[in-house]
């Protein structure tokens, strides 16, 4: 059964906080049985033979222990009883309820954590190998259904556990009368089963669709202005309306066989609870108040039991999210990074930086990227890479970073190589300014510092001012806790790059990055960058892949790569000096 397989993610889900919920909910149901059981007596108050049940006898017993003899006491200790039992199933279960949507919040911000988490600490070959809607789906959609599904699992149990209660006392007083309703009840349950069934299919039909829709979605934002700009969103649109389409089709079977569920079977349910009585008081001669009373236990039970399908419905509804979201853990896990460890070796940047033969392919690639590179970064060096698109500089860059690790060869700092390295260490102390400006919606100071706790205010601003923030945040409304909008919309490209520059001059490195850092600046604001990274010269060492060749001009080296290997290497004037490739590059540029 779904609701007992499922018991141990959810015990694991929740780190055993389950079992506190279950506790609260049967201490709740047992107050509750505990006024029925005070108030069927009052049913037999004046009768001279009285109906001894499992149920009652023991009431029975103790009203004579505590030798209540006047039916008005009687009457009153045993209404005082049921109310205050009923007032303290009511207690607890407004506490279960709280503590339920406390546990399910928690599993929230735990499970979305880890799944970030995980994801970063994975392979960055994993990452492109994988669709972004997928990852966007996964992470902000099926996450937060996974937590809402022990809502639904919650409420499963406690109509059940309520469902059992109800259908219990009427067991106890008639025990033939509760096993017929079983036996009649029997169709409905395998007509559930069935519902169920086709259910949990669209359920995960759904969530592959979602997938779909939310990868197109989020690939069409991101291409807006090219969109835009042709007209060509049209063939886009007309794709999103088909998934559209489709997955209006399986929530309109999904709300249909709900629908059956949660409302068809009532008047059937209830139907047979009134047969059940008329054959109760016409043929087994059954008192029409105690029949009542059975009339009253089962309807309740009725109630309890219709409210599960319902529930169960909403539970296997987040069947999808949860495999996925189980597949999701398992293919990250298995492609951890292991980035670090006790094993691992604590980065020395004292020494060179040293490719040795390395070559490298990318998963879904044929042909390699990089072929047998071998090259020297001198610690406090300026380093530069050039060459055309596809020559493999982003590659070089990437395996500076460890993010990618080489087919063959090896890559080594102070000559130590890599695969011994902990890589969240190396990466910690290394700055990198993409060509695509990071900017999140938040304030200047929180995109500078990432949200550090102890910021230093003093450093940010100086990393400001290295970086020509001033020149426009001091034109803002609240200066450095100005907010930039959705990835710096607020702001034009050269500010966004400019905000990713000094946040990287901010933080402590010993590497500095700088991947087309300076392609989406002006010349002066450019020149003025440059003299603050050369600042730095003998200090750091500064790694740049560039376009523009004048921005290279000081660098201690240069490296020129074309399809994937180093063709030319030396100084700026050695490589003019050549006549080759990279001299026909600076001519070019200068005309």
């Amino acid at each position: 059964m779904d609701f007992i397989r499922y018991f141990g993610f959810f015990f694991k889900l929740t780190k055993g906080r389950i079992i506190l919920f279950f506790i609260s909910v049967l201490t709740s149901a047992f107050f509750q049985m505990l006024a029925a059981a005070f108030f069927l007596p009052v049913f037999e108050l004046g009768k001279t033979e009285k109906t001894d049940t499992f149920l009652t006898k023991y009431i029975y017993i103790f009203l004579d222990y505590m030798n209540l003899q006047d039916t008005n006491n009687i009457l009153a200790f045993l209404l005082t009883t049921a109310a205050f039992s009923l007032f303290i199933s009511s207690i607890m279960l407004v506490l279960t309820t709280v503590y339920s949507t406390k546990v399910q919040a928690q599993i929230l911000v735990d499970i979305q954590a880890k799944a970030l988490e995980d994801l970063f600490k994975a392979d960055y070959s994993y990452f492109l190998s994988q669709n972004v809607g997928f990852l966007n789906n996964i992470i902000i959609q099926q996450i937060h259904q996974v937590a809402q599904s022990f809502k639904f699992y919650g409420t499963i149990f406690v109509s059940v556990i309520f469902a059992g209660l109800y259908g219990a006392i009427p067991f106890l007083m008639r025990p033939k009368l509760s096993a017929i309703m079983i036996v009649m009840g029997l169709p409905f349950m395998i007509l559930l089963y069935y519902i169920n069934k086709k259910t949990k299919k669209f359920s995960m039909d759904s969530v592959e669709q979602y997938s779909f829709l939310n990868g197109l979605i989020i690939q069409s934002i991101n291409n807006f202005k090219y969109l835009k700009s042709t007209c060509t969103y049209s063939a886009v649109i007309r794709k999103i309306e088909k998934i559209s389409r489709k997955l209006g089709s399986i929530m309109k079977w999904t709300a249909f066989w709900g629908s059956i569920s949660t409302y068809g079977i009532t008047p059937f349910a209830v139907s047979l609870i009134f047969i059940l009585v008329y054959w109760e008081v016409t043929v087994m001669k059954t008192p029409v108040i105690d029949a009542m009373a059975i009339l009253a236990f089962l309807y309740g039970a009725s109630q309890k039991i219709l409210t599960v399908p319902s529930a169960y419905q909403k539970f296997i509804g987040s069947f999808g999210a949860i495999a996925n979201y189980k597949l999701f853990l398992d293919e990250v896990l298995s492609h951890d990074e292991k980035v670090s460890g006790r094993d691992t070796l604590n980065p020395d940047f004292s020494g060179k930086l040293v490719f040795h033969e390395v070559s490298f392919k990318y998963p879904s690639g044929k042909d390699e990227v990089l072929k047998d590179i071998s090259l020297e970064i001198q610690p406090n060096t300026s380093i530069a890479f050039v060459g055309g698109s596809g020559s493999g500089k982003s590659t070089v860059i990437n395996m500076i970073s460890g993010i990618l690790k080489p087919g063959k060869g090896h890559i080594s700092l102070s000559d130590i190589e890599y695969r011994k390295l902990n890589l969240f260490l190396l990466r910690s102390r290394i700055g990198y300014v993409t060509q695509e400006p990071v900017v999140f919606n938040d304030t200047v100071k929180n995109n500078l510092t990432l949200w550090e706790k102890n910021a230093d205010y003093d450093n940010m601003l100086e990393a400001g001012k290295r970086a020509c923030l001033d020149a426009f945040v001091d034109q803002m409304p609240q200066k450095y806790d100005s907010v930039l909008g959705d990835s710096g919309i607020n702001i034009s490209g050269g500010q966004r790059q400019r905000i990713s520059i000094a946040r990287e001059l901010y933080r402590d490195t010993k590497f500095i990055i700088l991947d087309e850092a300076t392609s989406s600046l002006d010349s002066e604001t450019e020149q003025l960058i440059q003299q603050s990274i050369d600042e730095f010269s003998g200090k750091k060492t500064i790694i740049i892949v560039a376009h523009r060749l004048s921005t290279i001009k000081n660098c201690d080296r240069i490296y020129l790569l074309d399809s994937g290997k180093i063709i030319e290497q030396g100084s700026y004037d050695e490589l003019y000096k050549m006549g080759g490739k990279f001299t026909e590059m600076v001519d070019r540029q200068s005309l």
